[in-house]
């Protein structure tokens, strides 16, 4: 039986020294950062293990502006200016 902790995790069959075939975990590879929006790759997020991850300082792992690691450049672009617009239109449409 797998220890609770692991069941989840992805496993390789693999040839022990005495011949045995066991379930040993592997390391969860993890795949580049997303776009909430577009689903276009994010640039400037490296796509490491969570224990290497820990060891970068914060302003290494995403970028250091709004949004930053969640949208992308062209995407926040374009929410910013769709808020500016109805923002601008909600106030005039009050006068």
């Amino acid at each position: 039986m797998v220890r609770p902790g692991l069941r989840g995790k992805p496993h390789k069959l693999v040839r022990t020294p005495g011949g045995r075939l066991v379930w040993r975990p592997v390391e969860f590879k993890r795949g580049e950062a997303r776009c909430a929006w577009c689903r276009g790759e994010l640039h400037g997020t490296p796509a490491l293990p969570k224990t290497e991850m820990r060891g970068i300082p914060k302003s290494s792992r995403r970028p250091e502006r709004p949004y930053g690691g969640y949208l992308c450049p062209r995407c926040l672009r374009s929410g910013l200016v769709r808020a500016v617009i109805r923002g601008s239109s909600a106030v005039s449409g009050t006068s």
